[in-house]
């Protein structure tokens, strides 16, 4: 079962990484503004929280 969950928050991760790469490749369609930097700053708080729940896993596995 631990697997199953570490491998569905990696590939979390690799989806928004790939939305990180798909936006900025398009990026000359987005409008003015910062609209690519909020999407970049999205992306990088939800890997982030991957981060974080990966270490929570790693941490449990200790204790047990």
């Amino acid at each position: 079962m631990k697997f199953y969950k570490i491998q569905d928050t990696l590939s979390k991760c690799s989806s928004f990484l790939d939305v990180a790469c798909i936006a900025l490749d398009n990026e000359h369609f987005f409008p003015e503004g910062n609209t690519v930097s909020l999407l970049l700053e999205d992306v990088n708080n939800r890997i982030n929280s991957c981060i974080e729940e990966l270490n929570k896993m790693k941490g449990n596995a200790k204790n047990e």
